[in-house]
């Protein structure tokens, strides 16, 4: 979405003890979290830096059910302190809550546009994409490279000479297909996003999008870049990962085999997210969900990856045009901090021509004072006394030190004749034109 390339203004929000563990118990962290403009997580932890419960995984459902779930009350009530939660200003969070209306009235729109322009031939090409291809020749690869891994395993050691099969991590696959797709899916759901992104694909390029596999300038992750007219948008897809209790018969399956069977695993969640982010920071945008929701989802994905792309030179431009207005205000508040230095500056000028001033006025009663008294010294002191007050004369009247500090202090710039910081701007400053001032 766009965010005008403005970065945050945060703010700083104190609340009691007590009255967080009440607003934490009132409703959904995550609806609280939207409120404030901060994320479910940052509250969480917030609350568990400060020993404040919060409501168990479940409860607001339990409550929805008729069924009982009872509240954690604050434990050491007496310490009820100020908390600090940092958001965003509340214009702010009303300005992204607009933008985020807009963008989604402009997603509808498109995704009524692109049904209405796809015709029976455009919605089963006779040739799937080269990236779709490569991919599902990759992928039919997988079970074997992972025999023969596992058979080179129990060898005592790896050979070398076959590839590695695609990471297994937490019960998902990190696919990395040469000149394929790049995705982080289980097993069990490649089929379904290979031909999820084939369809995704499609509805891309036949809005005139074209599709490519390649690195993300930022973090250098494989991704699926999708070009129109020079403006790119790199689309990702993983789906995430949770712990569950291990059943009887998977630790009795694991004991029997020789392991140590673990109370607890790592396993694909089944929920998946579709990333899509642009060359600019603030064209970025995430759906997710279980398969279902993906599948009801995949119009308006593609109509929101569309919206991104079409919006970008807007967006860059409107980016260019804020970083250029902060660089007029750096530079003003620049000027005026420079003005305001010169103007002490100045002032402080003042006093010293002033000092230098009346140091000339006393020298002067000196040397009258000695011209009086060279009759009391004897020669040869008093014939170079008298050459030296007319050497200091002399000095005194071709550039009076108080008119030094003067020159010093009323002079622009050295090196060209513009006015000094400190020249009022409505007064004309006075060439000079032989270049001496």
């Amino acid at each position: 979405m766009d965010k005008g390339g403005q970065s945050h203004i945060l703010i700083a929000m104190l609340l009691k003890r007590s009255a967080l563990h009440a607003l934490v118990w009132s409703k959904p962290m995550t609806h609280i979290a939207r409120d404030l403009g901060i994320s479910d997580v940052g509250l969480a932890k917030t609350c568990r830096r400060h020993g404040v419960p919060v409501p168990p995984r479940g409860h607001w459902a339990k409550l929805a059910a008729g069924k009982p779930s009872p509240q954690v009350p604050l434990p050491e009530q007496s310490k009820d302190y100020d908390v600090q939660l940092t958001t965003i200003e509340p214009v702010r969070r009303q300005r992204e809550k607009q933008e985020k209306q807009v963008f989604a009235e402009a997603v509808a729109t498109k995704v009524q546009a692109l049904a209405v322009a796809q015709t029976p031939e455009t919605k089963r090409p006779p040739r799937a994409h080269p990236l779709i291809r490569c991919t599902r020749a990759f992928v039919a690869k997988i079970p074997a490279m992972v025999r023969k891994h596992e058979q080179a395993i129990r060898r005592g050691g790896w050979t070398g000479n076959t590839p590695y099969p695609p990471l297994l991590d937490r019960g998902r696959r990190f696919v990395t297909a040469p000149d394929g797709l790049h995705m982080v899916v289980s097993d069990a759901s490649l089929e379904w996003a290979i031909d999820l992104h084939e369809r995704f694909i499609r509805g891309l390029e036949s809005a005139g999008v074209r599709c490519s596999g390649a690195k993300h300038p930022d973090n250098k992750d494989l991704r699926l870049a999708c070009d129109l007219n020079g403006e790119l948008l790199y689309v990702g897809f993983s789906e995430g990962y949770r712990r569950r209790e291990t059943t009887e018969e998977e630790r009795a399956s694991e004991k029997a085999s020789g392991g140590y069977p673990s109370d607890m695993v790592w396993e694909a969640s089944g929920r998946f997210t579709w990333s899509a982010s642009g060359t600019e920071r603030t064209s970025l945008q995430k759906w997710s969900g279980k398969q279902e929701d993906i599948e009801r989802k995949l119009p308006e994905i593609v109509a929101g990856c569309l919206t991104l792309l079409e919006a970008q030179p807007g967006v860059r431009a409107r980016r260019l045009a804020h970083e250029e207005q902060m660089r007029q205000e750096a530079a003003e508040r620049a000027r005026a901090r420079r003005r305001e230095e010169a103007l002490t500056k100045q002032l402080e000028s003042a006093f010293a021509a002033s000092r230098a001033r009346a140091d000339e006025i006393a020298l002067r009663e000196y040397l009258d004072f000695l011209e009086i008294s060279l009759s009391d010294y004897r020669a040869p002191f008093r014939e170079k006394l008298a050459v030296w007050i007319s050497v200091v004369r002399k000095e005194l009247k071709r550039f009076p030190p108080h008119l030094r500090v003067l020159a010093d202090a009323i002079q622009g710039n050295r090196w060209n004749d513009d006015p000094p910081d400190w020249w009022p701007g409505d007064a004309v400053w006075p060439k000079s034109e032989s270049g001496d001032r």
